[in-house]
């Protein structure tokens, strides 16, 4: 099974329209290039986003369906807390590592994020430029990323 962890603010949107009058955007265009990467991939979609924190599962799966995601999707990292970050940006990386842990049929993933690389996942990370959103270039290299087994790290 292939896996995309997949970040929304910055990815599915553009800085500039994350937040308009107060409510989250998804951006069709953003959301037609993660298509692609699916359709090309096979990959299924675990949402690492904060969104998952709001939104709450399957709340978070429904609004990605209802903006156009195809993907299955198959549910959100677990929260994790990190006393050294408030928003959490430094416990992604050990929620994607739990979720890998709980899921031992992943034959490769990749994480899609705006944020900086975490560490020791580096080769599993595509960074996109929130000001853009999910860009052709960055498919590329998720597909690339992809196309590598791997055995999780732990």
């Amino acid at each position: 099974m292939r896996v995309v962890f997949l970040d929304i603010d910055g990815v599915l949107n553009q800085l500039e329209s994350c937040f308009p009058q107060g409510q989250h955007a998804i951006e069709a265009n953003l959301v037609a290039r993660l298509n692609g990467l699916i359709e090309r991939s096979g990959a299924a979609l675990v949402i690492s986003s904060d969104w998952r924190l709001f939104h709450g599962w399957p709340g978070c799966g429904e609004i990605l369906r209802e903006c156009g995601v195809v993907a299955e999707i198959l549910g959100v990292t677990p929260q994790i807390e990190d006393e050294r970050d408030e928003i959490g940006w430094h416990a992604r990386g050990r929620e994607v590592r739990a979720w890998l842990d709980e899921h031992p049929g992943v034959d490769s993933f990749v994480i899609v994020d705006d944020h900086e690389p975490f560490p020791g996942l580096e080769a599993r990370f595509v960074q996109t430029d929130a000001n853009w959103g999910l860009q052709p270039a960055d498919v590329g290299r998720a597909l690339a990323i992809l196309a590598r087994p791997v055995n999780p790290p732990r």
